[in-house]
């Protein structure tokens, strides 16, 4: 499922939960535990500094349990590891 089937209500919702901040806890990705990267809700979809993706859990389901907020740089790095 890609990024603009996920509907925008479950998009804010998951927004509001990381708090606008990269939900990524991937060892190797270069932070110790959560990356918590501040992000910027107009840059969503841009490999900008402050960009974000919203992405599937593990081929979860397009509901807030199912999507995780990432920073471009963990989504990028995350496609070596199934993401």
């Amino acid at each position: 499922m890609q990024q603009d089937e996920i509907k925008l209500s479950i998009l804010q919702a998951a927004w509001n939960r990381a708090r606008g901040r990269c939900e990524c806890t991937q060892a190797g990705h270069g932070h110790a535990g959560r990356c918590n990267r501040q992000l910027y809700w107009g840059l969503r979809g841009s490999h900008q500094e402050g960009g974000w993706f919203p992405d599937m859990r593990h081929g979860g389901m397009a509901n807030l349990a199912g999507v995780t907020i990432l920073c471009a740089e963990c989504k990028q790095k995350g496609r070596s590891v199934g993401f």
